[in-house]
């Protein structure tokens, strides 16, 4: 009797055995279809990994500092006729795209960026921003919540941090600075950006923007902006945005450009130009030197995000909500190449199929 029982026991064990095996190993097919069904999160991650990052520290580091072809005394006259270049950035609602666009503007030379975070109830990039800084990178972070608050964090990064550099960017994390004939930001300013020009002091150099539609893109997706939007408008915009002198600078008149001290104007790098009341454009584009990507709309999804739901940075929703995103008619890859030349950890994208 008692083997009996015994042996419906060792029965029992082994079906039960059998039966955790079976769950084993459909366990196994689930975690595996899991992870291939979000294969752009997984490597996401892995861009954002210590390593990689590490890797392409040196690589920006090299890469914006060195320009092609020149001794390395010469590199440092640049530095020295034009001093550490910053931008002052004001974000709200950026930390899905922030990465790239910091890695783009080190990566063309720029020394300094200081961020402020516009989002009102949590400082959300405060730890990314240390741990970029910690990296080696001049990353600085200042939480500025509230609303109408960009013209105001302008003037506070001016004051602030103005004595600390002979230029400060004005961009916002949708446009990235192209540049055509030259290495590095700035080479670029030594060459385009004269203390005078015609007896007037130049107190600030305007950048036109080629505006980027959606590339028929819907949805959003881990590939970087610069290689998912690749077709724009084909005429250059006549809104400008600006790199400012910051002896003269005397308050911002809009997002695009400041007031000046000292007589001081406005210029373009084909010399002086003319420009609306405010500043904000000019109906003379110039683009045969640098122009400015601005990645205005990105996916449909997105651009529904951030014209209706996010609203613009001075808390009103864009004149574009509800209305379709422009798809863009040039195809124009010269930012990515920029961008994975530079900082080669972004080549791993050209690998991978986006099916946003």
């Amino acid at each position: 009797m008692r083997s009996l029982t015994r042996r419906k026991n060792e029965c029992f064990a082994l079906v039960g055995m059998i039966f955790v095996l079976a769950c084993l190993s459909f366990l196994n097919y689930s975690i595996i279809g899991k992870c291939s069904e979000n294969e752009y999160d997984r490597r996401h991650d892995l861009l954002r990994s210590k390593e990689h990052l590490n890797k392409s520290v040196t690589t920006v580091e090299d890469g914006s500092s060195r320009r092609k072809g020149n001794p390395e005394k010469n590199e440092s006259k640049v530095l020295d006729s034009v001093g550490k270049i910053a931008i002052c950035l004001f974000t709200k609602e950026s930390a899905r795209y922030i990465d790239e666009w910091v890695d783009y503007n080190f990566a063309i030379g720029f020394h300094t960026i200081y961020l402020y975070d516009n989002n009102s109830k949590h400082k959300t990039l405060s730890t990314w921003a240390a741990n970029i800084r910690r990296s080696g990178k001049d990353l600085r972070y200042i939480h500025f919540p509230g609303t109408w608050k960009q013209l105001e964090a302008y003037d506070n990064c001016f004051k602030k941090f103005g004595k600390k550099h002979k230029f400060i960017a004005i961009f916002d994390d949708d446009e990235f600075l192209v540049l055509k004939k030259h290495d590095d930001v700035s080479s670029f300013l030594r060459d385009h950006m004269p203390e005078r020009i015609d007896g007037k002091q130049v107190g600030s150099l305007a950048l036109h923007w080629r505006i980027f539609g959606s590339s028929n893109h819907t949805i959003d997706s881990h590939i970087p902006v610069t290689k998912r939007f690749d077709h724009r408008e084909d005429m250059t915009h006549h809104n400008i945005k600006s790199i400012i002198r910051t002896e003269h600078f005397d308050g911002m008149k809009s997002p695009h450009n400041p007031y000046f001290l000292h007589g001081a104007v406005a210029a373009k790098t084909n010399g002086l130009g003319k420009f609306s009341e405010v500043g904000a454009s000019s109906r003379i584009r110039v683009d045969d030197v640098a122009v400015l990507h601005h990645y205005k709309y990105k996916s449909k999804s997105e651009w529904y995000f951030k014209s209706c739901i996010r609203k613009r940075a001075i808390g009103s929703k864009n004149k574009g909500c509800g209305e379709d995103p422009l798809v863009g008619e040039v195809f124009d890859d010269s930012a990515w190449k920029m961008l994975k030349s530079r900082v080669p950890k972004y080549e791993m994208y050209d690998q991978w199929e986006d099916y946003s």
